[in-house]
């Protein structure tokens, strides 16, 4: 019985560390949709666009942030923090945007 006891006071902080870096995980997913929702509406204004609801400034953004997270690192260019992501995704969700229209 005492061994059992030991096992579970050692594994308690494994499982508390365990748990932050989900609540982690999380939160690194939900700003990634935020920052996609933002540079797609920035790259639709920018570019005289209407915008493309919700759904769409999101898909935009995203593509947008592959996009641009590409180009940077061709340029050598490196984006730190929440600025530097917005930025980097709004340039790419531009450069999208303008590809797009010059295929129609």
């Amino acid at each position: 019985m005492e061994s059992v006891i030991n096992c579970a006071q050692n594994n308690w902080p494994d499982r508390k560390a365990k748990d932050e870096e989900s609540k982690g995980d999380i939160m690194h997913w939900v700003w990634f949709l935020i920052i996609g929702i933002v540079a797609g509406w920035l790259a639709g204004k920018l570019t005289r666009g209407q915008g493309f609801g919700v759904v769409g400034d999101l898909v935009v953004g995203i593509l947008g942030a592959l996009i641009g997270g590409f180009l940077f690192g061709l340029l050598g260019v490196v984006s730190y923090g929440l600025i530097g992501s917005l930025i980097t995704a709004t340039v790419g969700a531009v450069v999208l945007l303008w590809l797009v229209r010059q295929l129609k």
